[in-house]
Order: structure tokens, then C-alpha cells, then sequence
């Protein structure tokens, strides 16, 4: 009888919740993630496959979820790695790099290794990109690679024409997510795009602000800050990883 109390607790605990109860899961496990979220409007639509972070002049970002998928994820530790993708795809800029790449659906790929590589393995669901080492001998796959670095690798497979390699590739293509909501940030008037830049750019700076960092590693805060041209967050980061390393919580957290 208590097995079977402590499998259910466990089986509640990973059960798929609300967006709101996710993002206030990750308050508390991925700060800045979590403070990010809460600063977006969320819209459900079926009008696109999976969610996404909508672009919007003149008003705040939107998280789009297509519920189906959401609830369709099967645990919460994927319902927080699938948000916290999103977030990362902001913070890299990917939505204003993917216009300087002629093949959208390779940059789509490239995008997703870089971003994917810096999210926890228990969060990524099975179909993520590079979760099952697709590209395991092909190329150097770790976390100090940009996007150029996975597109260009990418399209090297992909004119090489190894037949294997090429029904894979075009199974990623057919499934990667197309960031049509991106597409619709390249039509907006430059002033609208300068408008969106700028929120983004604050958005990332109170999250950083108001989570003191925590959660998220250094090196992707300081990447953060030159992607979005920002001045240094007001931490004392020495300070806040004594913190951190004192407390008992603290000591499987990531700075």
C-alpha cells in the first residue's frame, strides 16, 4: 500500500498541468525561465502545431500553445522543457539570425541542436532534435557551437547525399517546427522590428534582474547580453554562487 501511495504521488507530480502551473514550477527550478513566462500574454490556437513566442508590434509577446500538443506531451518535465526551448530561441536571436540563412527549414534544424543542447535530457521529449544522437560521428555536437556552425554541417550532409543521411534529414525536415511567427516578424516596417527588439532586449533584462541569474548558466547570460545589446545585469555573481553552494537546495542548482 505505501509503494503504491508513493507511485501515485509520483505519478500526480509528472502529470501534465496548466501552462500557468508549469511556469510556476519553473519559479522555482529555472528562475529566469520561469520570470520570462509570466511576463508573456498566452493564447491557445489550433493554428499552429506545437507553441511558440508571437512577435507582436505595439504589444507584449504571446505564448502560442496548441493545447492538443500540450496536454498530448504526457509529463511535466516536458511541458517545462518545451517552454523553456522557446524561451532559448529568444535569447540566441534566432528569430533575427534565421533571415540571413537562405534554407529556412536547415537553419530550423541548426537552431534547434543549439538550443536543445542547453536544456536538461529528462525535459527533452523523445522526438526533440538531437535527443536520439541522429547526428552522433557526423559532426562535433556540443554546447560552445553557434547556428552557423550546425547549418553549415548540415547543408555538408546534405550536398554529400548519403542515402541514409538523407532520409533522415528529410524526416527532421517534414517535422521540424517552421517559426511561422517569425516569417511574420520580416514583414513588420524596420521601426516595428526596432519597437519588437527593444521589448525583447528589456524582457531578458528583468528576468535576469528578477531571478539574480539563478538557473540559468553564465556563459548563456553573457551570450544573452551581446545578442541583445545589453548593459551588464547589477549582480554580484561571486556573491550570489556562495549563495547558491550554501544552501542545501542550492547545491544541484545551475549558475
Amino acid at each position: 500500500p505505501l509503494q503504491n501511495m508513493i507511485d501515485q504521488e509520483i505519478e500526480a507530480l509528472y502529470k501534465p498541468q496548466s501552462v500557468d502551473v508549469i511556469s510556476s514550477r519553473l519559479l522555482l527550478t529555472h528562475p529566469f525561465y520561469g520570470h520570462v513566462l509570466f511576463a508573456l500574454d498566452k493564447e491557445f490556437s489550433k493554428d499552429i502545431p506545437t507553441l511558440a513566442i508571437r512577435y507582436r508590434p505595439n504589444r507584449p509577446l504571446a505564448l502560442v500553445v496548441n493545447e492538443e500538443f500540450w496536454y498530448g506531451l504526457g509529463n511535466s518535465n516536458h511541458q517545462k522543457g518545451v517552454l523553456i526551448h522557446e524561451i532559448l530561441h529568444v535569447v540566441f536571436g534566432h528569430m533575427e539570425l534565421m533571415f540571413d540563412f537562405p534554407n529556412r527549414k536547415l537553419f530550423n534544424i541548426a537552431a534547434d541542436l543549439v538550443v536543445n543542447q542547453n536544456i536538461e535530457d529528462d525535459l527533452l521529449p523523445k522526438t526533440a532534435v538531437g535527443k536520439n544522437n541522429e547526428f552522433d560521428g557526423c559532426f562535433d555536437y556540443n554546447k560552445s557551437h553557434s547556428v552557423h556552425y550546425y547549418y553549415n554541417e548540415l547543408e555538408k550532409l546534405q550536398k554529400a547525399g548519403n542515402e541514409k543521411m538523407m532520409e533522415m534529414l528529410d524526416s527532421l525536415l517534414s517535422n521540424v517546427e517552421n517559426h511561422k511567427f517569425w516569417e511574420e516578424f520580416k514583414k513588420l516596417s524596420r521601426v516595428e522590428q526596432e519597437g519588437i527588439i527593444q521589448q525583447v532586449g528589456g524582457l531578458l533584462k528583468e528576468g535576469i534582474k528578477e531571478s539574480k541569474g539563478c538557473g540559468v548558466p553564465i556563459r548563456i547570460v553573457k551570450q544573452m547580453m551581446m545578442v541583445w545589446e545589453l548593459n551588464e545585469p547589477e549582480i554580484d555573481w561571486r556573491s550570489e554562487l556562495r549563495r547558491v553552494i550554501q544552501t542545501p537546495q542550492g547545491r544541484k542548482a545551475t549558475i
